[in-house]
């Protein structure tokens, strides 16, 4: 798979999470920029590899991470659900051509104008 085909499986995935905010990601952008809650969905990290001389074998992993963008000084609650459902959402197995081998809530964070909390999504091609 492509890393754009990745990308968009991840993405199509979250837009079904139900109840989903708006959601946007590096070739779908959100504009303008909604009212938090809304997710951004981003490629942390990817690999090829193929074990094989031959090259007959080639695998892609890698971690995908939605941002969990809600309103900064209004505790954290709410962001948190939103990010256990995201998590919940993205469930170890089959994801189409995907395999989703780990998803975990991080640590969420302050910026200067909203509250983030990550959501690490591991796969494999």
């Amino acid at each position: 798979m492509t890393p754009a085909q990745i990308l968009n499986a991840l993405g199509q995935h979250l837009l079904t999470l139900p109840d989903c905010p708006p959601a946007g990601w590096p070739n779908k952008k959100l504009s303008p920029l909604p009212e938090p809650p809304y997710l951004l969905l981003q490629i942390a990290s990817r690999k090829t590899i193929d074990p094989t001389l031959t090259g007959t074998c080639e695998t892609s992993s890698g971690r995908g991470v939605v941002l969990v963008v809600h309103k900064k000084n209004d505790y954290s609650t709410q962001a948190d659900d939103l990010a256990e459902a995201v998590k919940q959402h993205f469930r170890k197995g089959p994801l189409g051509d995907l395999t989703i081998k780990l998803s975990q809530v991080l640590g969420g964070y302050p910026t200067d104008t909203d509250w983030r909390v990550p959501v690490a999504v591991d796969w494999t091609t």
